[in-house]
């Protein structure tokens, strides 16, 4: 598909603000052919997005200056409207995390999966509130202390959000932290939002 600005950012405008949760107030975004990232600003949360459509535009963005663009001559002109200091580096980051985490069956291993997060006790309630709550869950080895929120998993009634636990990506030996990966199925855009971030246990 060709650099085609206007429908590019009416493509994945939507997509973001539908995905990104409490990231799209103070976070970042990229775009490369055929991926979304969104990072929060302290880099603790990583929101990754395959799409089915190519667009030959690479974009790098704080999300609420993407959100703000609303008319088709502001789109034309998108990765100038959007360019902020330190652009290269949060972009670097953000295809580093990438790199890393559409990776992570292959660099660790997985000690806890839930195909169905409604199935974990008391999920369905934090899912709702906007603030970070935690909730338990355990492996026949450890319990686990799982970040849930609408603000990170930013569910409706027809979408669906499996958890998996992993060995800590950047250290697998290291037992006192682990990668959280939830796995978000957007019904409205028919698309896979994979939302990661790592917890200290306790």
């Amino acid at each position: 598909m060709e650099n085609n600005y206007i429908e590019f950012c009416k493509y994945i405008i939507p997509i973001v603000t539908g995905c990104a949760g409490f990231i799209r107030t103070t976070g970042y975004m990229a775009h490369i052919p055929g991926f979304i990232i969104m990072m929060s600003d302290d880099e603790t949360f990583i929101n990754i997005v395959k799409i089915p459509i190519i667009f030959n535009i690479i974009l790098s963005a704080k999300i609420n200056d993407l959100l703000k663009i609303k008319e088709e001559q502001d789109m034309l002109n998108v990765v100038q409207n959007t360019y902020f200091l330190g652009n290269n580096i949060k972009y670097a980051n953000m295809i580093n995390y990438l790199g890393i985490y559409t990776n992570i069956d292959n660099l660790t291993d997985c000690i806890y999966s839930e195909d169905d997060c409604y199935n974990i006790e008391f999920f369905d309630n934090v899912s709702k509130m906007t603030s970070i709550e935690y909730i338990n869950v355990s492996n026949q080895y450890q319990n686990f202390m799982i970040p849930a929120s609408k603000s990170i998993t930013n569910l409706n009634k027809a979408d669906k959000v499996s958890l998996k636990i992993y060995n800590y990506i950047n250290n697998p030996c290291d037992n006192k932290i682990k990668t959280i990966r939830y796995s978000m199925y957007k019904n409205k855009f028919k698309l896979i939002s994979d939302i990661f971030a790592n917890i200290i246990v306790v």
